[in-house]
C-alpha cells in the first residue's frame, strides 16, 4: 500500500512500515512526528523525575475532559464553527462535511456527541507518551514525503528530529506548504496538498 496519513495517521503509518516494511510502498506524512520527550521531544531532554511528572500532569488534564454533549445537531454544528473561527480557521464546506461525520447519538440516543469518545484519547495519549520515532524509523525501508506545516517549522525540535529521520531512511522528501497549519491544510488548500503528494 501507499499512505497518505495526517497527524496520527502520518505516525500509524510510519509504525506499521516499521513493524511490516514490505506491505508498504510509500507514506506521505502530513504534520510533523515529534517524540513528547528526549532529545528530539517537544519537552527535550528532562530527568526520569520530570518525564515522569510532566506525564502525570498531561494525563491528570486529559482525563479531566468531558465529552461534549448537545441537545441538537445544530448547536453541535454551531460550537464547531465557533471554535475554528476562535482559531482564526474557516468553517468551509470541507470543515463543515469533517464535522458532520464526526458527529453521533450518545449511547442512549438523546444528545448529540462526537464519534471517538475522550476515553479512547485518554488511552492513545498514554501510550502515545512513550514513543520514540526515531526507533521506528530504523526500519522504515519505503521513500517518506515530510509535509511539516509551515507552522511547525517554527519548532527546533521538529526540525532536529527531521534531521535526524532523514538520516535513517534510504529516500526521503520535505516539502512545506505556505500557510499551513498542523492537519489543516487539507481544509483550508486541498487542491495545493493533493498537486504537492
Amino acid at each position: 500500500v501507499r499512505i497518505i496519513g495526517s497527524s496520527l495517521g502520518s505516525e500509524i503509518a510510519v509504525a506499521l512500515a516499521s513493524k511490516h516494511p514490505t506491505y508498504v510502498k510509500s507514506i506521505v506524512a502530513e504534520g510533523a512526528i515529534i517524540n513528547n520527550f528526549g532529545p528530539l521531544g517537544y519537552y527535550g531532554d528532562l530527568t526520569k523525575n520530570d518525564i515522569d511528572a510532566k506525564k502525570n500532569e498531561i494525563l491528570d488534564k486529559r482525563i479531566k475532559v468531558e465529552d461534549p454533549v448537545f441537545e441538537t445537531e445544530e448547536l453541535m454544528i454551531q460550537a464547531y464553527q465557533d471554535y475554528y473561527e476562535e482559531n482564526g480557521l474557516a468553517f468551509n464546506n470541507y470543515r463543515k462535511k469533517y464535522v458532520l461525520a464526526n458527529i453521533r447519538k450518545d449511547l442512549k440516543g438523546n444528545f448529540y456527541t462526537k464519534q471517538c469518545p475522550t476515553r479512547v484519547g485518554y488511552e492513545l495519549i498514554r501510550d502515545y507518551l512513550d514513543l520514540y520515532f526515531e526507533t521506528f524509523f530504523k526500519n522504515v525501508t519505503c521513500p517518506v514525503l515530510f509535509l511539516p506545516s509551515e507552522e511547525e517549522m517554527k519548532e527546533p525540535c521538529v526540525n532536529s528530529a527531521l534531521n535526524v529521520y532523514k538520516t535513517l531512511l534510504n529516500t526521503w522528501e520535505v516539502k512545506i506548504i505556505k500557510g499551513s497549519v498542523h492537519a489543516e491544510t487539507m481544509f483550508d488548500q486541498p487542491k495545493l496538498l493533493s498537486d504537492t503528494i
